[in-house]
């Protein structure tokens, strides 16, 4: 049996105009030169690589840019599907389902999204890219599953009408690109729309990645934007059968749990 949720779609735009940059060094004129620059995909990519500060609004101009280009690495999930099913399968443990509210951050075309509602989760997925949620909605179509799918940003997931009072998060590998401060304002959204006993997963490059790549994160900075939620397991990723980008950053696994 598979357990459903009503499907709905946020009408929260965002662009880089309706976003307030807080890198220091970053201005709101740049981040809208650089979204003028996105009427040409590569334009948008060599304009966003080089920009000094990796915030939020370029990063989404960045990610938007890659999905113009047909570049999203990020997307070729069938590798990791093992890993990821053995994580979900240790929150599902001793339970039955429905197994409540699961929240996946920054969802793509909605890989795990379907997975986790074909499991008997109810899902929400939000993502910025209006591209890759098309193909996300398709791909529940095709499942049989709805999922409520909402174009909006990580970092404003009230303001993208999530809801509250989800179990669980994913964030596979969404937020190691920000910057320090972009990180504790999505853990702050996170806090804001979770229960006290929410569990996190989190997949991350290691730091010390440069150029257009994720800059990557350490436990100790996941510990410290997640204030009140604890590491409870930290596990290296498996690169076997993938690209030599993934390998060479070092991914890990974190499972966090609010205290």
């Amino acid at each position: 049996m598979r357990y459903v949720k009503r499907v709905s779609r946020s009408k929260a735009k965002v662009g880089a105009d309706a976003l307030d940059c807080a890198h220091i060094g970053c201005s709101g004129a740049v981040c809208r030169d650089l979204d003028a620059g996105l009427n040409g995909a590569q334009s948008g990519y060599q304009a966003a690589r080089q920009h000094p500060g990796r915030c939020l609004v370029v990063n989404v101009l960045l990610y938007r840019a890659l999905w113009g280009l047909g570049f999203t690495p990020w997307e070729r999930r069938q590798a990791w599907a093992e890993q990821v099913s053995a994580m979900f399968d240790g929150e599902e443990q001793g339970r039955q389902p429905p197994y409540g509210a699961a929240l996946d951050l920054g969802c793509g075309t909605g890989f795990w999204s379907v997975d986790l509602a074909e499991r008997g989760w109810e899902v929400t997925g939000v993502e910025i890219v209006p591209k890759a949620l098309r193909a996300a909605r398709e791909r529940a179509q095709k499942a049989g599953v709805e999922v409520r799918f909402l174009e909006g940003s990580v970092a404003s997931l009230r303001d993208a009408d999530a809801g509250f009072g989800f179990r669980l998060v994913l964030d596979l590998g969404t937020v190691h690109g920000l910057a320090p401060a972009e990180v504790k304002a999505v853990a702050g959204e996170v806090n804001a729309v979770t229960t006290d006993d929410a569990t996190l997963l989190m997949y991350a490059f290691s730091p010390g990645r440069k150029g257009p790549t994720p800059r990557g994160l350490d436990r100790e900075e996941v510990e410290a934007a997640y204030a009140g939620w604890r590491v409870v397991d930290e596990q290296p990723f498996d690169t076997s059968g993938m690209p030599a980008l993934f390998k060479k950053a070092d991914p890990r696994w974190y499972r966090l749990r609010r205290d």
